[in-house]
């Protein structure tokens, strides 16, 4: 017979399953032939089946990576303006890096996932307030300097990343 959670053979006589644990029951699943070409053993999808897309912190990485690219801050002198973004300084592959990360852990979808995502959350959070500090408060004329939609973009993407990590890890299946 062959038990009806994992797929895998077991002795006529068995009452739980050696490799799954499952209990089986007396009536004889019989033996189904073993799939041909496909090299993957039976249980696959069993061992599989407590992953799940974390579609908050997807999103989240998305806008927090898309905020890297948009402008970040818009200058205004009087002689000249200009935007810049995140990816044209030394920080903004520190950034992506992030967001990459936490793209990659959104998508595996594992509890063990979450906790990075609550990781990289917190690294995003320290990382958007670190550079709206460093753009806006030290510098000598920061009431020339205005935030633009880059910096709302890493601001709230860094937050749900971090809200969807403890999201993750705290709802019920």
């Amino acid at each position: 017979m062959i038990c009806p959670r994992c797929g895998s053979k077991l002795s006529d006589d068995a009452v739980t399953c050696g490799l799954c644990g499952q209990p089986v029951s007396n009536m004889a699943y019989p033996v189904a032939p073993a799939p041909t070409g496909s090299g993957m053993p039976r249980n696959t999808v069993a061992a599989n089946s407590n992953r799940k897309l974390n579609v908050p912190g997807l999103v989240a990485s998305l806008l927090f990576a898309l905020g890297v690219f948009l402008p970040y801050v818009s200058v205004n002198l009087l002689i000249a303006t200009g935007e810049f973004s995140l990816i044209e300084g030394e920080d903004g592959m520190l950034f992506l890096a992030v967001a990459i990360g936490a793209v990659i852990a959104s998508l595996v979808g594992t509890k063990a996932m979450n906790i990075v995502l609550i990781i990289l959350g917190a690294i995003a959070v320290l990382f958007a307030f670190v550079e709206a500090y460093h753009t806006f408060h030290e510098l000598e004329y920061a009431a020339l300097y205005s935030r633009n939609i880059g910096y709302y973009c890493t601001l709230f993407g860094s937050i749900g990343i971090l809200g969807s990590g403890i999201y993750g890890l705290t709802k019920k299946n």
